[in-house]
Parts: C-alpha cells; sequence; structure tokens
C-alpha cells in the first residue's frame, strides 16, 4: 500500500509497480500509427486501452501520476550511448522528482533500474537490476553508468514534452533507430523479466534464460499472457512482418521491382525482370516464400518509398536506408560503401572508386563487384561508369539501356569523357 503524502519509500512503489504492469514497447510504430506527444493521449492508452509504449509515452504519463499525487517532478533530456558515445538531443525522456533529495526516475528505459537512484555523484548505488553510478560529465550533463557501462547522458534542465518531438520523430521515422527494425515488448516480473524481440520470446527467472520461438498464429495470444496487450486480428500480419524474413514486389517508374529482407535490414532488391514471378524469386532468400508476396514491414516500406521516389525522379539519397550485405568479399563491400556515398545526378568511375579503396590498377575488379551486387538502386552502381564515357555493364534485366535510363531519370553527366 502507497502511504499517503510523496515520499521515497513511496516514489520507490510507485515506480517498480509501473514496472511490473505497464510494458516498454514500439508496437505502434511497427503498426503504422503516428505517435504526437500529448499526454492524455498517453494516459488513455496506457490507462484505456491497457498498452505501453517508449519512454516520451510512459515518462510522461508517469509523471502527470506523480504530479496528481502531489511529486514536485520535471522531465528531463537524455541521450543515449551507443559505441561509446550519446545519442542524439532529446534521443530519451527521464524525470528528475524533489524530496528531502533530488532523485533520477525512469520507467521508459526498458530493462534498466528498478528503484529510483538518488541523485548523488560518484557512489556506486544498489539496485536489484544493479550497480549503477552518475557521474559528472560536461556542462552540466551526467552519465549514468549500470556495473561500469554507460546507459545515457541526460541533464537536469528542465524541458517540456513538446521539447522532444525532434527525437520522438527520429525513433519513429530513422532508419538508424533501434525502434524501426523490429517490434520490442518487455517488462519486469517479480522474478526477472520477459521480453518479446521481434519472434524471439525470451523469459529470466531467477537468473534463468529460455528463449522461445513464436509463430504468427502465436503472437496475439503471447502479448495478451505475457503483457496484458489485445491486438487486433489485422495487427496480426504487420507485426509479424516485421518480425521475420520475407519479400515482396512493389510499382515503380520503370515498371515491377522486388525487395526482401531479413529481421532487421534490406539484403535484396531486383529491377523488373521479363515477369514478376522472376522478379520475385530474385529477392526470396526461401524458396517456399518465392511464389508469394509478405507484407513489408515499416522499415522496408520506408526503403520502397525511397526508391519508388528516386525511380520517380525525386534527386532521393537512400543513404539512410539500412542494408544488409551478408557475407560478400570484402574488396565488395567497400566498393559498395563507395558507391553509396554518389548522391544522385553524379557518377564515379571504375578506376576512381578503386583508388578511394587504395588499388589504383583495380577497376576492373570494381567492376565486377558492380556486377555482382545484390542490392541496385540502394547500392547505386547503375552511377558507376567507365573513364571514357561508357556506361559499362549493367547485371540488371536490360543492361545498359537500363542504366542509361536511370541516370537519365537522376540527370546525371553522361555521354562525355571523365577523367
Amino acid at each position: 500500500m502507497v502511504s499517503a503524502g510523496p515520499s521515497a519509500a513511496s516514489l520507490a512503489r510507485l515506480q517498480r509497480s509501473h514496472l511490473l504492469h505497464v510494458p516498454f514497447e514500439n508496437l505502434d510504430i511497427h503498426l503504422g500509427v503516428r505517435i504526437e506527444l500529448d499526454q492524455q493521449a498517453f494516459i488513455e492508452k496506457i490507462v484505456g486501452r491497457g498498452r505501453g509504449g517508449f519512454c516520451y509515452e510512459l515518462n510522461s504519463s508517469f509523471a502527470a501520476l506523480l504530479a496528481s499525487l502531489g511529486y514536485a517532478v520535471s522531465l528531463l533530456e537524455a541521450r543515449v550511448f551507443a559505441d561509446g558515445r550519446p545519442g542524439i538531443a532529446f534521443d530519451h525522456l527521464c524525470l528528475v522528482v524533489e524530496l528531502e533529495r533530488r532523485y533520477l526516475v525512469d520507467v521508459g528505459f526498458g530493462d534498466s533500474f528498478v528503484e529510483p537512484l538518488p541523485l548523488v555523484l560518484d557512489e556506486d548505488l544498489q539496485d536489484p537490476a544493479g550497480t549503477f553510478r552518475i557521474s559528472d560529465a560536461v556542462d552540466g550533463w551526467y552519465d549514468l553508468h549500470r556495473d561500469d557501462t554507460p546507459d545515457y547522458r541526460f541533464s537536469t534542465n528542465p524541458r517540456r514534452l513538446d521539447d522532444f518531438a525532434s527525437g520522438s520523430h527520429h525513433h519513429q521515422t530513422s532508419q538508424e533507430t533501434s525502434f524501426t527494425r523490429r517490434p520490442v515488448c518487455t517488462r519486469l516480473t517479480d522474478d526477472g523479466r520477459v521480453t518479446l524481440r521481434g519472434s524471439t520470446l525470451t523469459t529470466t527467472c531467477d537468473g534463468e534464460r529460455t528463449d522461445r520461438s513464436i509463430e504468427a498464429d502465436q503472437l496475439a495470444a503471447t502479448l495478451a499472457a505475457a503483457f496484458g496487450i489485445t491486438i487486433e486480428p489485422d495487427e496480426v500480419g504487420r507485426l509479424s512482418a516485421a518480425s521475420s524474413a520475407g519479400s515482396t514486389l512493389f510499382e515503380t517508374a520503370l515498371g515491377v521491382c522486388g525487395v526482401g529482407w531479413n529481421e532487421n535490414r534490406i539484403v535484396a532488391v531486383a529491377l523488373p525482370e521479363t515477369d514478376d514471378a522472376t522478379t520475385l524469386r530474385r529477392v526470396s532468400s526461401d524458396a517456399s516464400q518465392a511464389e508469394e508476396r509478405q507484407q513489408p514491414p515499416i522499415f522496408v516500406q520506408r526503403g520502397i518509398d525511397a526508391m519508388v521516389e528516386l525511380i520517380d525522379g525525386r534527386r532521393r539519397s537512400l543513404g539512410d536506408v539500412l542494408i544488409d550485405l551478408g557475407d560478400v568479399p570484402s574488396f565488395d563491400a567497400d566498393a559498395y560503401a563507395v558507391a553509396r556515398t554518389i548522391e544522385p545526378g553524379e557518377v564515379l568511375t571504375y578506376g576512381a572508386i578503386a583508388k578511394r579503396l587504395g588499388q589504383p590498377g583495380g577497376a576492373q575488379a570494381v567492376g565486377g563487384a558492380m556486377g555482382r551486387n545484390p542490392i541496385p538502386i540502394i547500392v547505386p552502381c547503375h552511377r558507376v561508369i567507365a573513364a571514357d564515357g561508357e556506361l559499362g555493364g549493367f547485371s540488371a534485366n536490360g543492361g545498359t539501356a537500363t542504366k542509361r535510363t536511370l541516370l537519365e531519370i537522376e540527370g546525371a553527366p553522361i555521354d562525355r569523357q571523365l577523367f
């Protein structure tokens, strides 16, 4: 029972109870539902519909609850560490509560501290989730560490919810963020944690971990049983698509193209073949799927939309589309990385790419790599031409005629010598 009036003990019970009952999840992103920064809408989603959310939803709603109970609470900006560096501005929303001392509060970071952390510097703070430490960073920012690994950098400067608009937009739309790659749903349990990541359900109980693959026809029941979340039948297909590999076709100004993907990234693109079935087979990793289109997850749909825009004549960069080249040779991967820096309307020669790779005599090898490119358009091998102005080869159906068409659509300088 939470005692009357604000107290550190009551705050700890409130945070723990929230983590036990309200999951951290990104399902709306994969259902194509736009998340607006509206505190009342967040409360209705969590309380009225039994859903969870990500940091902007969970922590702002929890702040409203705390304020209604008489707590002095403020929204804080945080930047999550990745590869040793803090992330973008307004990357994460956490809270500070003023009692007899200040406490860092967070119900929107997934697997993190279970009880509020006193905002003290350079002390080991013991928590059921591990040992945490807050250290001074730079210019009024502080770093939160868990077991000596930095989690996020935060400022104690109070913020308004609408300040987080850029971060919320980024995490809903960017292919660089993990939120758009696959559905995630996780919550604390009395003896551990339960997490659905893609199509894998992970349960940790008293330190013992078990993983179980969830089939599409089990998804709705799993969400209901593990997280108390109810989804509609039409939503099952969209969430399942975001949790597995697949392939599909899409219309462009060139004709019907194909795209294939794994759980996280696009792995294949095919320009129009002689018929749709052939195009689909070129991008299908599983022979059993080669005759049937799958519904693309949101990160694939955004890649499709970008390719359609480019082929439609808009100078759309595809550098932000995440791809997986698999086990291609390292030379090929390096050549593709250079090719992805060529903007629409520009070209590079095979020799120029070879020089950038430190192999000035490797123009022919670059040509071979471009001929093996599994992800044309996104890896724009059509923008790589010969130094004498010749277009060079092109492995897609239609050969150099298709390559010329693409370059003309982009307004590239062709039919002149390039040195």
